[in-house]
């Protein structure tokens, strides 16, 4: 799940695991999936901020980058723009395949 929050004067993302995923197996698979995409820098990715566990929840904060949709960015510039994105998607896909990483989100 995840959602907008503020975190201070700063407004980020957030990926929340629930309490049914709570758990030492899911819990070292949560701090993974964070250190992986905490090590990992490229311009179509989005930074992790920070890790947090509580009783029955796990979450860490992604940066926000604001914009638009792809259906109001292809409204305003034409279905062209499509490919631009397509093509930065396979490049961000193509940068974790380097380090044998697969996106399964």
């Amino acid at each position: 799940m995840s959602d907008d929050r503020f975190v201070g004067e700063k407004v980020v993302g957030e990926k929340l695991v629930g309490e049914k995923f709570v758990g030492d197996e899911h819990e070292e698979a949560f701090r993974r999936e964070f250190a992986t995409l905490a090590s990992l820098h490229h311009p179509s990715f989005v930074e992790v901020e920070e890790f947090e566990s509580g009783p029955g929840q796990l979450r860490f904060t992604l940066e926000l980058i604001e914009g638009t949709t792809i259906e109001e960015t292809v409204r305003r510039e034409g279905p062209v723009v499509l490919v631009d994105l397509t093509v930065e998607a396979l490049r961000a896909l193509a940068f974790l395949h380097d380090f044998d990483l697969i996106h399964r989100d």
